[in-house]
């Protein structure tokens, strides 16, 4: 079900063969991942072959975004 954004819910996936489906997929534009380096990797040459918009959070467990008007 999509939100009022338009946007489809997070996807959560163990396996890199399962993560393909959705990401090679034609209505698929933009894939977010926060999630390991070696997936991050896999991902990137997957959207690479597909033409998609990727963005990747890596390695800690805890994204944190700081903005530098508040430091």
């Amino acid at each position: 079900m999509r939100s009022a954004t338009g946007s489809w819910p997070p996807l959560r996936f163990s396996q890199y063969a399962a993560a393909d489906a959705p990401v090679q997929h034609a209505v698929v534009a933009k894939v977010a991942l926060t999630g390991s380096t070696a997936t991050g990797e896999h991902v990137h040459e997957v959207t690479r072959a597909y033409f998609k918009h990727l963005t990747l959070e890596l390695g800690g467990k805890s994204p944190t975004i700081i903005w530098t008007a508040l430091i």
